[in-house]
């Protein structure tokens, strides 16, 4: 069995280096698993512009702070705090990442305040779980995703994570069905740059915390 260890942060404390270590672990999950919704490849300039290879430096700051993003990535009445990154080694290799932030909306910052003190409604937001080819189906992304969850700010919040069904394969969709998510259908992106053919971006949610967790512990 291979030895699987986590080492969970704040984004604060990786530096410039980690934090391209983690966009080129981004680049080749995305390069291993995504497929056009008619079975192609994505081209690798599409793939290098969703994971903003050609500035890092947002790619970090946006990892760090995903505040800077609001009105630009994000919606215009985001709030973010918390954030962790957990990154994965398999035997002392590093094998890949998550990142996760409490979230909440509204159009005051009133608003926003008030729902940060119901668990409900103060979202635990899974950004990313990802994988290295090489470590697929070894138990790194659920090892990654508990360490994320134990940083939550309580076991009550509803956990959150946005993705595109149509491009994934069926394994992972599968694995977020059996899980217990609901699927809300959000809105179609320009994900690969603008003027690029549009992909449906779906919401994951329907369990707290606590109940991801345990199916987690169920299913590993």
């Amino acid at each position: 069995m291979p030895e699987i260890d986590v080492k969970l942060q704040n984004p604060l404390e990786l530096s410039r280096e980690d934090w391209i270590e983690c966009q080129n672990i981004a680049l080749d999950a995305y390069r291993a698993t995504l497929l056009t919704p008619d079975g192609a490849q994505i081209s690798e300039n599409a793939l290098r512009f969703m994971n903003s290879i050609e500035d890092p430096e947002r790619y970090a700051r946006s990892h760090r702070d995903p505040n800077t993003e609001v009105g630009k990535l994000f919606g215009e009445d985001q709030d973010f705090k918390n954030m962790h990154v957990a990154r994965t080694y398999v035997n002392g290799v590093i094998a890949g990442f998550g990142y996760s932030a409490d979230n909440v909306s509204g159009g005051s910052e009133l608003v926003r305040n008030v729902k940060r003190r119901f668990p409900m409604k103060n979202y635990f937001w899974v950004r990313e779980l990802l994988v290295l080819p090489e470590f697929l189906r070894e138990g790194v992304a659920t090892e990654t995703a508990k360490s994320l969850l134990g940083s939550a700010t309580s076991p009550q919040q509803t956990v959150t994570h946005y993705d595109w069904p149509e491009l994934q394969p069926n394994y992972v969709n599968d694995k977020i069905t059996q899980l217990g998510f609901e699927t809300e259908p959000m809105k179609k992106v320009e994900l690969f740059g603008p003027g690029t053919t549009e992909v449906m971006q779906v919401r994951r949610s329907g369990l707290t915390v606590e109940k991801l967790l345990a199916s987690l512990a169920v299913q590993s």
